[in-house]
């Protein structure tokens, strides 16, 4: 009851100072890291209002994209063009645990939509005209880190179920076939879209 109330720990009588020892230790090595995350924390809080500013909204945006980062789901971010999405992104990235790995953005719109598989997915030598060599694509560039897909509302429909065949089983199978290979990557998207909309109007 006491644990569940929010002590640190209980010493039963007769003390068994080896016991108490250890949860001295214990008790004080978590408040130094109580203390360090405080710290960090203050610091990523003054990072990212310098980024965005101080406003009640943006506050309340930074407090999203801590709360955001420290797991490990996708996320979509919402916005109009030029309102900072890709900073976000950005800020879900290095707030994350994969901050020291690759951050891969792919522009979906610049994309043309033959070569849309190939680029996302990969591609083996002699896969298609003027295929020389193994390529590798931005989903396999991402290994480890965050995929940043930009623009998702122009990926074509030929490709979205294999995308989310991607996104489910964190496999890609190259353009060309080969043995599925196996990913650890965090997905974070944008789009200045209402894709309920675009789902609506079947696109």
């Amino acid at each position: 009851a006491a644990v569940k109330g929010g002590a640190f720990d209980y010493i039963e009588k007769p003390p068994d100072f080896e016991r108490i020892t250890l949860s001295l230790r214990q008790a004080l090595e978590k408040r130094r890291l109580e203390g360090e995350v405080r710290r960090i924390s203050a610091a990523l809080d003054i990072s990212l209002e310098n980024r965005f500013g101080v406003s009640p909204a943006i506050r309340e945006l930074i407090g999203r994209i801590k709360q955001v980062a420290r797991t490990d789901l996708a996320v979509i971010v919402q916005g109009e063009t030029g309102t900072g999405k890709t900073f976000v992104a950005h800020a879900i990235h290095e707030l994350s645990r994969r901050a020291a790995m690759a951050f891969v953005r792919v522009d979906i719109s610049v994309i043309p939509p033959s070569l849309a598989e190939s680029e996302l997915f990969g591609a083996r030598k002699g896969a298609y005209t003027g295929s020389d060599r193994d390529r590798v694509g931005y989903v396999a560039g991402a290994n480890g880190g965050t995929l940043f897909l930009d623009d998702i509302e122009n990926i074509p429909l030929e490709i979205q179920a294999k995308l989310l065949d991607v996104l489910e089983t964190k496999r890609i199978c190259p353009v060309g076939g080969g043995e599925p290979v196996a990913l650890d990557f965090r997905v974070v998207a944008a789009t200045n879209r209402d894709l309920h909309e675009c789902v609506a109007a079947k696109t």
